[in-house]
Order: C-alpha cells, then structure tokens, then sequence
C-alpha cells in the first residue's frame, strides 16, 4: 500500500534576515539648544538685536501716515493714487526699542484694480546703531519735495547715517548722507519719538556694553 505524505507543520524561516526601523530620533533638551556667543559676536548682539524682554519687541509709536502719502514718488505713485485703499492698510512706519520699521507698498499698475494681488510690500528695516539722535522735520530741498518746497507727500523727517558728518545735517543737498521718512502726518511728533527712542537705546548699549565682560 501507498503510503501519505504528511505535510511538515514546521514553520518556513524566510531566507532574509527581517529589516528593523531605525531608532526614533531624540531631540536635545532645550537648555542644550541655545546659541552660546562671546566675543565680538555677542556685543554685535548687545548691541542691536537683544531686547529688553527676551523673545518681545516693545513698539513704542506707530506714526499716522498722510493722505499725501499716495503721492510719495519712485514708489509707483500713479497706481497708489488710483488704489491707495488698499495700499494705505499695509502702509506704516514703526518706531521699536532697538529698530526703525517701514513699509511703503506700492502697486505698479493702475489698471489692476488694487487687489492684494497687486500691491507690493516695501519693508525696510534700520537698526538705531546706524542711526544719528539728530533727527529733524525736512520742509524744503529733500527727494520728497516738488521744486525743492512743495511738501505735496506728506511730512517728512530725516536723521544722518552713522558714518555722515554731523554738518550734513544742514547741507540738504547732501541726499546720500540722509535717511528719510516721508510721508507721515506730524513730523514733529515722529521726530520727537524717535529721538527719545534712538536716546533711550543708546543709553541701554553704554550701560550693557560697559557691564560687558569678554569671555
């Protein structure tokens, strides 16, 4: 008689050894993850970046921008006169602890119809180490005066930069030594600010900078 053949019950071993997934990555613990400095490196910091409140920007003033603002020329004026609805809300100049922050968007065509599509940003941003505390309102001879007195964009206010003489400040034909902010409503009040603003910081770096110790 035949005999049956019994089917082995032993489980089949596949020829490969199985693939295991790689451990999940660990992340270091926050205290292990801060940038440590020193040096230059960490002054340059002090100096510019570093708020009075770790993590926080404090504002000090949002300047009101003149209707005139619209007009501001090499900003393509043409399309903001025809859509300064939309462009006026983005619009703003903005005085910080440690910086000063604009944006004049502007819309390059008119016949776009002044959707957001259409409007670009302009931000700009100036740290107070770059800047003079000599700031004063502009009323004749700068870029944003039509015929050298027609103040047709706004008030305009305008400092020194930090590597221009102190007598440029009374030579307005000097444009390339200025740093300007046009078209706001009060210049004097902006001036007044910004000043406090620039004084406040500087006093801030002597103190830190002279507490400072190189490591």
């Amino acid at each position: 008689p035949r005999r049956s053949r019994r089917h082995s019950t032993r489980a089949r071993h596949p020829t490969s050894t199985p693939q295991h997934p790689p451990p999940p990555l660990t992340m270091p613990a926050p205290q292990q993850m801060r940038m440590v400095s020193s040096g230059v490196h960490q002054q340059f910091l002090t100096q510019t970046m570093q708020t009075a409140i770790p993590g926080q920007l404090q504002i000090s003033y949002i300047a009101p921008l003149h209707e005139n603002a619209k007009c501001i020329p090499g900003l393509g004026c043409c399309g903001n006169m025809c859509c300064w609805s939309n462009v006026k809300p983005r619009s703003y100049v903005m005085v910080a602890e440690n910086k000063l922050e604009t944006n004049y968007p502007c819309t390059p065509c008119c016949l776009c119809g002044g959707g957001d599509c259409c409007v670009y940003d302009n931000i700009q941003t100036v740290y107070f180490d770059q800047l003079n505390d000599n700031w004063k309102r502009v009323t004749c001879c700068s870029p944003y005066h039509w015929f050298c007195c027609c103040e047709c964009s706004g008030g305009v206010a305008a400092t020194t930069k930090s590597y221009a003489p102190e007598c440029c400040l009374n030579c307005p034909c000097c444009w390339c030594c200025f740093t300007y902010i046009p078209g706001v409503e009060n210049a004097d009040e902006f001036v007044a600010h910004m000043k406090n603003a620039v004084a406040t910081f500087e006093a801030k770096s002597r103190v830190m900078g002279s507490s400072t110790v190189a490591v």
